[in-house]
């Protein structure tokens, strides 16, 4: 199974943690700009152009969408994570959103909503024991 996820750019931090929690239990994960390169405040318009259409590609690459979207998120960012979300919809993929509903399309009947990352794992059918150090919503 390969998984996108979706947060605010500056949560880069904590996706890189889950991202490493999914692959040591299986699952792969599609999200390019985890790896760092994808700032918008220092590039030009024809990167932030190739850095939309690499997350896209991303989403359509994988099987599911996880939107990581802790309740301290509402009304923060640049909204990416929406459109994305949109994306994801509109190619049906299956949505998961770790946290809270932000939007009307939140409450969508086929958007799964969790908790928590031990939710998460739980609904993705994987687990393993716990890091030494617990990846909370932050």
């Amino acid at each position: 199974m390969k998984v996108y996820l979706a947060s605010r750019y500056g949560d880069r931090g904590v996706l890189v943690e889950v991202r490493g929690a999914l692959f040591r239990v299986g699952v792969g994960v599609t999200s390019r700009w985890l790896d760092g390169h994808h700032g918008i405040d220092a590039i030009s318009n024809e990167e932030r152009g190739r850095f939309a259409q690499e997350d896209l590609d991303d989403i359509d690459a994988a099987d599911a969408f996880v939107l990581w979207n802790p309740r301290h998120h509402h009304r923060t960012g640049r909204g990416g994570r929406h459109v994305e979300t949109g994306h994801a919809l509109a190619r049906r993929k299956r949505v998961i959103l770790v946290g809270e509903r932000e939007n009307v399309f939140h409450y969508l009947p086929q958007v799964e909503v969790v908790k928590d990352f031990p939710s998460l794992m739980g609904l993705l059918d994987v687990w393993s024991p716990p890091a030494t150090t617990p990846i909370h919503l932050v």
